[in-house]
């Protein structure tokens, strides 16, 4: 399955610090998973801002092997619209990329996670059903 990743609010908390469970499940994430990054950091194609963002705070390598996702205004513009082998996890979205999810029929395809408001919210996340059916 694809896993597309926001970084501020679900891996990173609105202080910079690494969220609890952070490291541990995207190294699940990218050892059992096709992952991607889908942040506004990463919105160029690029490493750039991932780097920056876990600089001193994760591996270099494994940032790397996230692979960026590029795209303007819609992060839906970067997903496979159409298939049901991804989830998109990210602390927020706006309501033309809800409508968008819901015009495709994969709202259920969003997760919504916010380490601020949950600070264990990673903990578990690869037990979630929507990993436990891939």
């Amino acid at each position: 399955m694809k896993i597309f990743l926001d970084i501020d609010g679900v891996l990173l908390t609105k202080y910079g610090d690494l969220a609890a469970g952070a490291k541990k499940f995207l190294l699940w994430a990218i050892e059992h998973h096709e992952t991607s990054w889908i942040s506004t950091r990463t919105r160029d194609g690029s490493h750039r801002g991932a780097l920056q963002a876990f600089h001193g705070k994760l591996d270099p390598e494994v940032i790397k092997a996230i692979r960026p996702t590029s795209w303007n205004v819609l992060k839906t513009d970067a997903l496979p619209l159409g298939s049901r082998d991804w989830v998109w996890i990210d602390d927020e979205i706006l309501h033309a990329e809800r409508d968008v999810l819901i015009s495709d029929g994969s709202l259920g395809r969003f997760l919504q996670i916010n380490v601020d408001k949950n600070p264990d919210a990673l903990a578990a996340l690869n037990e979630h059903p929507i990993f436990v059916a891939f």
